[in-house]
C-alpha cells in the first residue's frame, strides 16, 4: 500500500494543491467524466484527468483576466453626438474671452 501510494505522489508531483483537491473530490463523488465510477483511476488517468482540469481552470481564470482588464465600451445608444455646427460654436466660444476677465 505504501508503494501505491508513493508512485501516485511521484505521478501527481508538480500539480497546484486546488487542482489535486478538486480532482480528489471529481472521483469521490462521481463526477469526473471518463474515469471509472467503480475502480479507482490508475496513475496514468489521474494525472491525465488533472493535467486537464488544470487546463481547464488556467483557461477560466485567463478568460476572467482578460474580461477583468479589458476596458468597458461605452454604450453607443447613450451616447448624445455634437453636430458639426454645434461643435464650430463651442471651439469658437472658447476662443472668446469670458466676460470681465483679462486676457493676457
Amino acid at each position: 500500500m505504501k508503494v501505491m501510494a508513493s508512485v501516485y505522489k511521484m505521478v501527481m508531483n508538480g500539480f497546484p494543491y486546488e487542482i489535486l483537491r478538486i480532482a480528489i473530490e471529481d472521483i469521490i463523488f462521481g463526477r469526473a467524466d471518463g474515469l471509472s465510477k467503480t475502480f479507482i483511476p490508475s496513475t496514468a488517468e489521474l494525472r491525465q484527468y488533472c493535467e486537464n482540469l488544470e487546463q481547464q481552470v488556467r483557461a477560466s481564470v485567463s478568460y476572467a483576466k482578460k474580461l477583468l482588464t479589458t476596458p468597458e465600451e461605452p454604450d453607443r445608444s447613450q451616447v448624445k453626438l455634437v453636430s458639426t455646427e454645434r461643435m464650430a460654436e463651442l471651439l469658437e466660444s472658447l476662443k472668446q474671452p469670458i466676460a470681465g476677465q483679462e486676457v493676457f
